[in-house]
């Protein structure tokens, strides 16, 4: 089986001081992988160096059974290498002069969806994360928790094979949370969508997880 990641002795370094030390991960197809771990393990980090946004001192990543990053050379840029990445603090990344349905209206374009097909495409995903009444809203206009979703609804619209989620449903409540999780599982069973969830709780995940990794000191000890 191909596997959707498979990640082999990545070597992160930032002042001086190794981030990643020789972790390695494999995760299947249409998993949703939790990653766990103390504060400064290098959680982030694995998702950035996955996404393709952190250089590699050493190590070898594949996505779904393509080469992407050898060593320091990055074989794949991030955004060919069909990953979404939503990262935690409110949206953090969003475009501040578009509103929420114009933003996934652009992902669309840039996926080559047709033009007519694109207002009705991106409210659908708007709803999807409780939105669709915000669609004409800026992300200065939103809370923390809406922005968030739509930083999530965003990465969703490309219709990526990986998704990377960095603890992002943290400033949502407990009901949202729980919505967001379920579907986010039926996307999971019905297009094979792999998710690599890092969290400080495993039990938001609930009972959808399929696998539990624990980073510590920048290397992998249980997976």
């Amino acid at each position: 089986m191909t596997h959707a990641i498979e990640a082999v002795g990545l070597v992160v370094e930032h002042g001086g001081r190794r981030v990643l030390d020789q972790a390695s991960l494999r995760v299947e197809r249409g998993a949703w992988c939790v990653v766990v771990g103390p504060s400064g393990s290098g959680k982030t980090t694995l998702l950035r160096a996955l996404a393709g946004l952190q250089p590699l001192v050493a190590g070898r990543i594949e996505v779904c059974g393509r080469l992407a990053s050898d060593g320091a050379r990055l074989v794949l840029p991030p955004e060919r290498r069909g990953i979404g990445l939503v990262f935690q603090g409110g949206g953090a990344g969003l475009w501040p002069h578009l509103r929420a349905q114009a933003t996934i209206e652009f992902v669309l374009a840039c996926r080559g969806v047709p033009r007519k097909q694109r207002a009705a495409t991106a409210l659908r995903w708007l709803e999807l994360v409780e939105l669709g009444p915000l669609a004409a809203r800026k992300p200065g206009e939103l809370s923390g928790g809406e922005a968030q979703r739509l930083a999530l609804a965003r990465a969703l619209a490309g219709e990526p094979a990986v998704l990377l989620l960095d603890e992002p449903l943290g400033p949502l409540d407990a009901p949202l949370r729980a919505e967001l999780v379920a579907r986010l599982e039926a996307l999971r069973r019905e297009r094979e969508l792999t998710l690599v969830h890092v969290t400080h709780d495993p039990a938001e995940v609930g009972a959808h997880g399929t696998a539990l990794v624990r980073l510590e000191h920048g290397a992998v000890v249980a997976a």
